[in-house]
């Protein structure tokens, strides 16, 4: 199985809502993400680090 590529939809497109969150085969993600006026955005780009608040980098009492 080949591994997929999770989009993002910007905003509303055909049976797509703002938000939704999708796989993709890297060759159709590349291809949507090229397209003129997109309307989908990488989730990999806006991956955030793990840990949160209140998990480390905190001085401890």
């Amino acid at each position: 199985m080949a591994k997929k590529v999770q989009l993002e939809c910007t905003r509303t497109n055909g049976r797509w809502n703002k938000g939704d969150k999708a796989g993709f085969e890297h060759e159709t993600a590349a291809k949507m993400l090229k397209a003129k006026n997109a309307a989908w955005k990488s989730t990999a780009a806006a991956a955030k680090p793990a840990g949160g608040a209140g998990e480390g980098g905190g001085a401890a009492s």
